[in-house]
């Protein structure tokens, strides 16, 4: 191995280091109630078209729900429907699951951005 390529393979794993570590860290910053999925604010969503399931019903809730009230019922349905729970099972009990499981967070991310907004 010449020391050209050796200086290149450093710089490039130097460079790959200082990369993952910004990376990294800009998703370790604090995370806060109104913000726990730290998601940043959003601008408000509009009303679910006709026909789609509103948020509170996928996740089981009213539609007041409490903040603490809307995790726990969104951590008991994920862990219900996740997909790997049912790899096992065939690929289309999977494929129901992981669709069910995008609902729930899809679900559980409109009744967060609706708390937030009031």
């Amino acid at each position: 191995m010449d020391l050209k390529f050796a200086a290149i393979v450093g710089a490039c794993a130097v460079g790959g280091y200082l990369l993952t570590h910004y990376v990294l860290s800009m998703s370790t910053q604090a995370r806060s109630d109104e913000d726990p999925l730290g998601i940043g604010r959003r601008r408000p969503l509009p009303p679910a078209p006709p026909g789609v399931v509103p948020w509170f019903q996928t996740l089981g809730v009213s539609e007041n729900a409490s903040l603490e009230e809307i995790k726990r019922n969104y951590r008991q349905l994920i862990s219900q429907h996740h997909p790997d729970k049912v790899t096992n099972l065939g690929v289309d009990i999977r494929l129901l699951a992981e669709q069910r499981s995008k609902d729930i967070n899809a679900a559980y991310e409109e009744g967060l951005a609706r708390r937030r907004t009031g």
